[in-house]
């Protein structure tokens, strides 16, 4: 959670500020940010583990 975090943080205030829409290169570079993909990752791999635990039964 501390990976996407900042980034939703940033997306909010440029959403949250109504008065004037952001910029299109200002979106884009908040947008475009890595930190998503890797918690995604994080979660695909445990559910990987969690399904192959269910499966192989080792314990």
């Amino acid at each position: 959670m501390t990976l996407v975090s900042p980034n939703v943080e940033k997306w909010r205030r440029l959403v949250d500020e109504a008065a004037d829409p952001p910029a299109p290169d200002e979106l884009a570079t908040a947008l475009s940010a890595r930190a998503p993909l890797a918690c995604g990752a994080a979660g695909l791999a445990g559910l990987v583990v969690i399904v192959w635990l269910m499966v192989a039964q080792p314990f």
